[in-house]
Parts: C-alpha cells; sequence; structure tokens
C-alpha cells in the first residue's frame, strides 16, 4: 500500500507594509541660498527601524522599491520681483551626496504676500539600504528673499512590494511508505499435448 502523505506545511506570514509621512511643521526657513528643507515631524510610520529621521534627513533601512511623494511650498518674505523658487531631492549613499535626477520641481513666488506655490513630484526609485534621503530648497530666479510654509512641505514614502517577505511555512515529514504485499503463488504446469501423425513416403 502506498504511504499516507504528510500534513501540510503552515501558510507563510504575510509581509508588512512599509510607508512614512514625515512634514515641515515649523516654516519661516530662509531657502533664498539654498537650504536643506527642515523635516521635523512624522506624521505616520510602519516602522521606526526600517525609517529614521534625524537631522531633516530620512534614512531607509530596507532594500527594496519604493514611491516618493515630495512636496514643497515656499513663499516670499520681501520683495516683489516675481521669482521662482526650485527643490529636488538628494540621496546619500553613506559617503556622497548627489541630485536625484528628474525629481524637481519649481514654484512661482509672485509677490510678497501673496507669493505661495506649492510644487510636487511621484517617483519610484530602488533603495539601497541605509542610504539617507532629504529634500534641498533654493531660489531658481528672482531677487526676493524666499522661505518656506509652515505645515505646507511633506516627504512620503511607500514601500511597492508591500514589505519583507514573510518566513516560510514549515512541513510535516512524509508518511511512511507501505508494506509490500504478499508473493503471488507459482502458476501449475499444464498436460503435455498428444504426438502428432507420422508423415506418408
Amino acid at each position: 500500500q502506498k504511504g499516507e502523505v504528510g500534513q501540510k506545511g503552515q501558510k507563510g506570514e504575510l509581509a508588512d507594509g512599509m510607508a512614512i509621512t514625515v512634514y515641515d511643521n515649523t516654516g519661516g526657513q530662509d531657502v533664498t541660498s539654498g537650504a536643506v528643507l527642515n523635516l521635523d515631524t512624522t506624521a505616520h510610520t510602519t516602522s521606526t527601524q526600517t525609517f529614521v529621521l534625524s537631522n531633516d534627513v530620512l534614512t531607509i533601512n530596507a532594500s527594496d522599491l519604493f514611491t516618493f511623494h515630495l512636496e514643497v511650498t515656499t513663499d516670499i518674505l520681501s520683495g516683489s520681483s516675481r521669482s521662482v523658487s526650485k527643490a529636488y531631492l538628494q540621496e546619500y549613499n553613506g559617503s556622497t551626496w548627489s541630485t536625484v535626477d528628474g525629481t524637481t520641481v519649481y514654484m512661482y513666488n509672485r509677490i510678497s504676500g501673496n507669493g505661495e506655490a506649492t510644487g510636487a513630484a511621484t517617483f519610484t526609485r530602488s533603495v539601497t539600504s541605509g542610504y539617507g534621503y532629504r529634500i534641498y530648497v533654493v531660489r531658481h530666479t528672482g531677487s526676493d528673499t524666499i522661505r518656506t510654509v509652515a505645515d505646507a512641505s511633506r516627504l512620503t514614502v511607500v514601500g511597492v512590494s508591500g514589505g519583507t517577505q514573510g518566513p516560510q511555512g514549515t512541513g510535516s515529514v512524509a508518511g511512511p511508505a507501505g508494506a509490500t504485499g504478499a508473493k503471488g503463488q507459482k502458476g501449475e504446469i499444464g498436460e503435455t499435448g498428444s504426438k502428432g501423425q507420422k508423415g506418408e513416403i
């Protein structure tokens, strides 16, 4: 008989999602000559181990494909020259900072008292664990003094694959093989047939 099939292993655990949103709760930052955007508040995070915010830099401790969404709002502190400001994402690879291509946004700041403008960008990027990210803001054209606006600039990062794969389920040992059946009896020899006739000469 054939042995019984072993029990099915347990299903692996579902991966937890990975996401964080951080923003500038202070505002009023002078970015005329260029500055790293103040990111001082975490609105939501799925893991303080995967995402670490420190000194305006968001470090991601996971290697995965992520969707980034950045929004930056600037305003004119003084002046009326119809300036333009810009912002973009920078990445730290452990030794140097570099600008992430395709992430630049522009804000048209008209005049003082009527100069707020927001630039936004959404993109996906393959992240290496331990890399850091920050937003850089600077005046692009014009002569006005440019500042940020409180609660109006943010960075959201979401893991596309949903997180690290769960552990594989454990299975039971396959059932034992069945016992071999008994050997069949040997068949009897049949009777001798009659002798044929002798041929003619």
